[in-house]
């Protein structure tokens, strides 16, 4: 990675303590590998965090989230995997990014040139790559 890589914050599903848990971390770690892909640096806060705090403990939540959110505002960009939903936690997110100055920006979701937009919101999918995973 160059010194021009992008710091981004990823957004996917976590639902920590339901039985999405585990398919839902597979897909957090597909999202870091393509963010990684396309060269940017990324930042998966509800993998970290919850390696020590209890996604299921509201005060232990309240505390990885707020966390997780002071990293992002200073991040270059904040981006959204939607392929598996949008939950309660990345609606939160998404408040948060735009309460920092980020905006939502248009990008071709397969293109792999870095939108020439300061402090983007991006919206990812990868059932456009016709990958079947998800």
């Amino acid at each position: 990675m160059s010194t021009e890589t992008k710091t981004v914050m990823i957004e996917s599903p976590f639902e920590g303590g339901t039985d999405r848990e585990a398919d839902n971390i597979v897909y957090a770690k597909r999202c870091m590998l393509d963010a990684l892909r396309r060269g940017e640096a990324p930042f998966l806060s509800h993998l970290l965090y919850t390696q020590a705090l209890d996604d299921t403990t509201p005060e232990e939540r309240k505390l990885s989230i707020e966390a997780g959110l002071a990293v992002a505002a200073r991040l270059h960009a904040w981006v959204f995997y939607l392929d598996r939903g949008v939950t309660s936690g990345m609606l939160e997110g998404l408040d948060a990014a735009v309460r920092a100055g980020f905006r939502p920006r248009y990008v071709d979701p397969l293109a792999s040139v870095y939108p020439p937009y300061e402090k983007p919101i991006l919206f990812r999918t990868f059932s456009l790559e016709g990958s079947g995973m998800y």
